[in-house]
């Protein structure tokens, strides 16, 4: 573990987030609002092809440098990127008529969960940006 670099410690920080963000998103089209739309397969494949290519990019950091390992890690972060954008397409619009039209406890909490998926979504997109700036392992 002494060789590990900052990439390192921030993919597996994407990663943990990333598997949060789907949670949140499963959990949240399981609420009683959001239940009626069902499950987005583009958010869903996003987020697992993304946790998925993080993965592989913890399992790459050793070897010659080839141009698929300078890519893997900025993909990933693009297909978190993607998730959190289709996450709060499908959204945005609940979110203005809960807040104008059916704000009661209920519905709050269901957009509260929305909310917090969206938020884990970005986390993880954001901190997988970071992390592809920076190398799995230590230059020796």
């Amino acid at each position: 573990m002494k060789n590990k670099g900052a990439g390192f410690y921030l993919t597996i920080i994407t990663v943990v987030a990333a598997v949060a963000a789907l949670v949140c998103y499963v959990w949240n089209c399981r609420t009683d609002y959001f239940a009626s739309y069902g499950i987005s397969k583009v958010v869903i494949g996003c987020m697992v092809v993304g946790i998925l290519t993080e993965i592989l990019v913890l399992g790459t950091g050793k070897g010659e440098p080839k141009i698929w390992k300078d890519i893997l890690p900025v993909l990933g972060a693009v297909l978190l990127m993607v998730a959190a954008i289709q996450f709060i397409g499908l959204r945005i619009n609940e979110a203005a008529f809960i807040m104008t039209f059916q704000k009661n406890a209920s519905n709050v909490a269901d957009l509260e969960s929305a909310i917090a998926g969206i938020i884990c979504c970005l986390v993880a997109s954001i901190l997988g940006m970071c992390a592809a700036f920076f190398d799995i392992k230590k230059a020796a």
